[in-house]
C-alpha cells in the first residue's frame, strides 16, 4: 500500500532558504502596529511570518495577541489552531475545534496525528467526523483541501485495519471524485 506520509499541513510554506524573509516582513508588520496597533490584518500577518520564519516563540505571543484582543471569531479560530499546532497540543485542538466547530482543521489535524501514532480506529472517527461537516461559510484560512485528502485517509485506514474492499471502494471513489495530479492518481491506483 502507498501512501503520502504528508498527512495535513498547516498552510504556511515555509523553506529555510525562506526564513529570513519572514522575518523581514515580521519587521515591517511590527513597525505598522507601533503606527496602528489595533490593525488586526496587520497582527494576523505578523504572527503568520514569524511562523514562516520559524520563530515559534514570537509566533505564539502574536498569536496570543489575536487571541485576546480582536472580536473577530474567524481570526481568533486560526490563532487558537495555529498556537495548537505550534505547542503540538491535542486538548488544544480539540479547543479550536469546539472554538469554531464548523472548521474541519482541527479534525484532519488530530486524525494525523492518530495515523502517525498508527491509532486507525481513532483517526477513522475523526476522518468520519470531518467529512460529514458542511462547508463552512469562513473565508479567512480555510484549507479546501483538507476534505480531498480526508476521504484518502480514510481509505488508508481502513486498509490498514482490513476492511480491504470497503478501502478499495473508497479509494475508487477518491479518484473519481477529486483532480489529483498523475503521480498521485498513480498512488491511488496501486492501492486499489
Amino acid at each position: 500500500l502507498e501512501f503520502r506520509r504528508v498527512l495535513f499541513r498547516s498552510d504556511g510554506h515555509t523553506h529555510k532558504q525562506g526564513r529570513q524573509k519572514y522575518l523581514d516582513k515580521a519587521a515591517i508588520l511590527r513597525k505598522e502596529l507601533r503606527n496602528d496597533p489595533n490593525n488586526v490584518t496587520a497582527m494576523l500577518f505578523l504572527a503568520e511570518s514569524y511562523k514562516d520564519g520559524e520563530d515559534k516563540k514570537q509566533a505564539i505571543k502574536a498569536y496570543n495577541n489575536i487571541i485576546y484582543r480582536v472580536q473577530n471569531n474567524e481570526y481568533v479560530f486560526w490563532a487558537k489552531y495555529q498556537v495548537a499546532l505550534l505547542e503540538d497540543n491535542t486538548d488544544s485542538l480539540i479547543e479550536a475545534y469546539n472554538f469554531r466547530p464548523t472548521r474541519h482543521e482541527p479534525l484532519g489535524a488530530l486524525a494525523a496525528r492518530c495515523i502517525k501514532k498508527e491509532q486507525y480506529s481513532s483517526a477513522l472517527a475523526f476522518l468520519f467526523l470531518l467529512t460529514s461537516m458542511e462547508k463552512t461559510s469562513d473565508t479567512y484560512f480555510v484549507d479546501h483541501e483538507m476534505l480531498k485528502r480526508a476521504e484518502e485517509n480514510q481509505a488508508y485506514c481502513l486498509y490498514k485495519l482490513g476492511s480491504f474492499a470497503e478501502a478499495a471502494r473508497l479509494f475508487k471513489m477518491v479518484l473519481e471524485k477529486w483532480d489529483y495530479v498523475k503521480e498521485d492518481a498513480e498512488r491511488i491506483l496501486t492501492n486499489i
